[in-house]
């Protein structure tokens, strides 16, 4: 842990250390005037200064909770006592199960890099946020707590409108309607001075409620007996990845486009119109241009904490853009894991968006985290043996109450494809 938070701390150093020496670099010039190269670079490095400064902190109060963990461990140790002539094992916490699925996971030789900041971040965030639990239905079979870590876990990895990293994640232990304010217009306030003992400038900002509702999705997923007993195949993992494409395909589409009358209000249907493209001879729909005006469409708080996000087919038109000195406006992530980065700001597939085509909303950028997806607890899983008794198959059922929308009208923008 301490070679770690070392690392992380030494990662940090450098990229402050590199932020001043460009700083420094600009001043020396006889017009003091940064370029646009510049800008991009000090958007990258503010952005590698932030990632590793959370990681920093986070590896510190990981190694104090180790430690009081420890603690409690020695003081506590001594309850523990055997029971059937075997010993007990220590309930887990959420985010010990988490972790265990992640390398239950890796033990399957998925071949992925679990071992990034992006994807602790959200194994932490998942372990933080639901309750899992086991469930039996009657007659039935318990389902173990790590099965429903590695659905959750695969859930959040297929779907980037349940990923506590692009959007904000909020479970709540009932069902019933919850209200949130929405921004809809910022108060309009000019930069004017106000004289000694003037009236001061008066102006609200526009605000409207957001209702949030708990719409059910789910499904029945039947295996036979003989796959259950022999687990040949592993499918354990099979019906995990199954079970979470099960509501993934369900609920990402609603969260992205969803009209808001009965389902979810899509962050599509919820975001601001951010133009239309122009396009070029060369880029019928939309070209770098275009994205860039998208990028700046957006107040300067916004961009900071900004994420894009694209269909399968927008992600792979925008990795082939190019600036006017022929540089992809694209990048590669230097951060095993990580997501790929478009002028600085992270980008993530969302395969419900639209493909790119004449008049399509295939991109957007903006403060996705404004968007809200309300869970309702945790996945609600169950096993039955007695449901399909007359085929000899097991049942496993799956549950999930979700809704969405975002909270700030102008947090998000789509682009519009031009008119081909």
């Amino acid at each position: 842990m301490n070679e770690q938070i070392k690392h992380a701390f030494e990662e940090y150093r450098k990229a402050v250390q590199a932020e001043a020496a460009l700083t420094e670099e600009i001043q020396s010039r006889e017009d003091k005037r940064p370029t646009a190269e510049d800008q991009t670079q000090f958007e990258r490095m503010e952005a590698d200064i932030d990632l590793w400064r959370k990681e920093t902190q986070r590896l510190l109060k990981v190694a104090e909770r180790s430690q009081e963990v420890d603690e409690l461990r020695a003081q506590f140790g001594s309850l523990f006592q055997q029971d059937d002539a075997r010993e007990r094992t220590p309930v887990k916490t959420d985010g010990q199960r988490l972790m265990d699925a992640r390398a239950s996971i890796l033990a399957g030789g998925e071949g992925r890099e679990f071992d990034s900041i992006t994807t602790r971040a959200y194994v932490r965030q998942l372990a933080n946020r639901f309750d899992v639990r086991a469930l039996a239905s009657p007659g039935g079979t318990a389902i173990d707590t790590t099965f429903i870590d590695q659905v959750l876990f695969y859930e959040v990895d297929e779907s980037p409108m349940l990923d506590p990293a692009v959007v904000d994640v909020r479970v709540t232990t009932r069902g019933e309607p919850i209200y949130f304010p929405r921004l809809t217009a910022d108060a309009n306030v000019a930069g004017t001075l106000t004289a000694e003992a003037a009236q001061l400038n008066e102006a609200d900002p526009t605000l409207s409620r957001v209702e949030l509702n708990a719409y059910k999705y789910g499904g029945i997923t039947l295996w036979s007996s003989e796959l259950d007993e022999d687990d040949v195949i592993g499918i354990q993992d099979v019906l995990a990845r199954s079970l979470a494409r099960h509501i993934v395909e369900q609920v990402n589409g609603p969260l992205t486009t969803g009209g808001g009358s009965n389902a979810p209000n899509g962050i599509i249907n919820a975001a601001a119109n951010g133009g239309t493209a122009a396009g070029t001879a060369n880029n019928t729909f939309f070209g770098p241009d275009d994205v860039i005006d998208l990028f700046y469409g957006r107040k300067p708080a916004y961009r900071r904490r900004g994420n894009w996000m694209a269909s399968t087919t927008g992600l792979a038109k925008i990795r082939k853009l190019q600036d006017s000195t022929g540089q992809k406006i694209w990048q590669p992530s230097l951060i095993p894991g990580a997501p790929e980065t478009v002028l600085g700001r992270p980008i993530f597939e969302n395969p419900d968006m639209a493909a790119v085509a004449s008049a399509s909303k295939s991109v957007l950028f903006g403060d996705t985290h404004a968007y809200v997806t309300r869970r309702v607890g945790s996945a609600r899983i169950a096993v039955s043996r007695d449901y399909k008794f007359n085929t000899d198959e097991l049942a496993v059922r799956v549950t999930e109450r979700i809704d969405g929308d975002l909270l700030d009208a102008n947090a998000v923008a789509y682009l519009v494809s031009a008119v081909a």
